[in-house]
């Protein structure tokens, strides 16, 4: 902990780093799956973008399975978020999580001091570490209110700055679950008597870009609220670490453009050239 009284004595650089090194894995692991998701969508582009009209749902299958993977990349940040931080939340946030080795693995329950027997020799942290990675081995994120009930047991405020990215993840969330759990399926058949949803690039590219939107703010929210647990010190700390996202998302972003440059045009089926 730096001294308060002495400015001088606050080392930035090693704050910065040691930031930088418990959340850096974690967008980057994110951003890998991202450009995979990019590249689903890049090979439907190449290979069924030519020319106008409802594509057969076999092509668009493409494009449904890289909805499953962008929520599962989302759902994988999101434990990794936990993982970090729950264990630390505040009384409320933790009586949420059950008791590991209780019957349950999503509610928790009453317990009697028994229960404890098996876990002799582990310290209340270790036993509130492993009750949490027990949890999140079957938690999964259905929705945008258990994405809000997260972030605010982590100590982010869910305002309007975040809750922006809310209405397409949440559109994203339904489709992953319509498609995984029902196929897909459209009971009233579309164009060509095809019994599935439509789905179209720039919808999931909307939601791609929502997903990265919000990684990377949530993640910045977690640096603002460790510098006002240092004291609200360094502005050198943010700087170091929002270059570190800022790099990320120019790198992505430039995947988006070369993948929007590659599309061809609904007409004339001519690849637009930049």
């Amino acid at each position: 902990m730096p001294d308060r009284r002495n400015p001088d004595s606050w080392d930035f650089d090693a704050f910065a780093t040691e930031t930088a090194t418990i959340l850096a894995p974690l967008l980057e692991r994110f951003f890998d799956n991202y450009r995979r998701v990019l590249h689903l969508v890049k090979v439907y582009q190449e290979q069924y973008g030519k020319g106008s009209g409802r594509r057969a749902v076999h092509k668009a299958d493409l494009l449904r399975a890289g909805v499953v993977f962008m929520h599962a990349a989302l759902e994988d940040l999101l434990r990794g978020f936990a993982r970090l931080y729950l264990p630390a939340s505040d009384e409320q946030a933790l009586d949420a999580i059950p008791l590991a080795g209780q019957g349950s693995k999503h509610r928790p329950e009453k317990f009697l001091l028994g229960v404890l027997a098996q876990h002799r020799g582990k310290s209340v942290d270790q036993l509130i570490d492993e009750s949490v990675e027990r949890y999140l081995e079957q938690k999964s994120f259905s929705d945008t209110t258990e994405i809000s009930s997260l972030l605010e047991a982590m100590g982010i405020a869910v305002d309007d700055e975040v809750a922006r990215y809310f209405p397409a993840i949440e559109e994203l969330t339904k489709r992953r679950h319509q498609i995984v759990h029902e196929s897909d399926y459209a009971a009233t058949a579309g164009p060509g008597r095809q019994r599935a949803a439509s789905i179209s690039v720039r919808k999931a590219m909307t939601w791609l870009r929502a997903c990265r939107g919000f990684a990377t703010f949530v993640v910045a929210s977690i640096i603002r609220r460790e510098q006002a647990r240092h004291l609200g010190l360094p502005h050198a700390e943010m700087a170091a670490l929002e270059g570190r996202l800022e790099l990320r998302q120019q790198s992505a972003k430039r995947q988006e453009e070369r993948l929007q440059a590659q599309k061809p045009d609904s007409k004339t089926g001519v690849r637009r050239r930049q």
